[in-house]
Parts: structure tokens; sequence; C-alpha cells
């Protein structure tokens, strides 16, 4: 899973032990937590993909344009299974969820499967 993201010469983290998303401007030496809610499920996955943070939880795929400081839903949809990771591939965003592997062409707003 990828739980680090690189986004405007910052990295940004999940913290798992506590589900926080840090963020280190100072190349990994020191963690401040941007986000401490627990409103969206728990974090398992982070991607930085045209400029805006996307987060796989267990409650779908949510989009932060501040660094993860706050969240909208961008996708919910339990017919795809729980969204377990997130990659950039360039062209579309690629999910790996609980029921298989999906791609998204349009910022993880729709899913279609990938076989």
């Amino acid at each position: 899973m990828s739980q680090l993201a690189t986004l405007n010469g910052k990295l940004i983290r999940i913290n798992p032990a506590n589900n926080h998303i840090e963020i280190s401007s100072t190349g990994a030496m020191i963690w401040n937590p941007v986000f401490t809610g627990n409103t969206y499920g728990i974090f398992h996955a982070l991607v930085a993909h045209k400029g805006e943070l996307l987060a796989a939880t267990d409650r779908g795929v949510y989009a932060s344009s501040n660094e993860g400081r706050t969240w909208i839903m961008r996708f919910s949809g339990s017919s795809y299974g729980t969204f377990r990771d997130l990659i950039d591939s360039g062209t579309e965003l690629m999910a790996q969820t609980d029921r298989g592997l999906y791609a998204s062409r349009d910022g993880g707003r729709m899913w279609l499967p990938r076989r």
C-alpha cells in the first residue's frame, strides 16, 4: 500500500498507529499532523494525482486540495469492495480493491473493472 505521497514538494503520509495524515517539509525529519479525524474511515493508501491528494479508505475514495487538511468524498460504492491501494499511471488512476483491479480516467469519480 502506498502510505506515502509527494505533493507540492512535501511528503504526506498515513500514520497507521493513529490513522492520522501527517506532512513533512523537512525530508521526513519532522512530521506534523494535518488531519486527525476519523470521519472518513481507516486510511489505506495515498496518491498525488493532478495537483490533488487522493486517499483510499474503507469508506471509499476521498480527495484533498489542501495537502490532506480537509477531504471530500470522491467515490463511494460498495459493489467495488474496499479500496486498498491507489496508483497514478500517468493517464489514469488504478485502484486495488478486495474485489479486484479498477481504473478511473476522471480523477476517481467513476471506476471500471480491469482484467
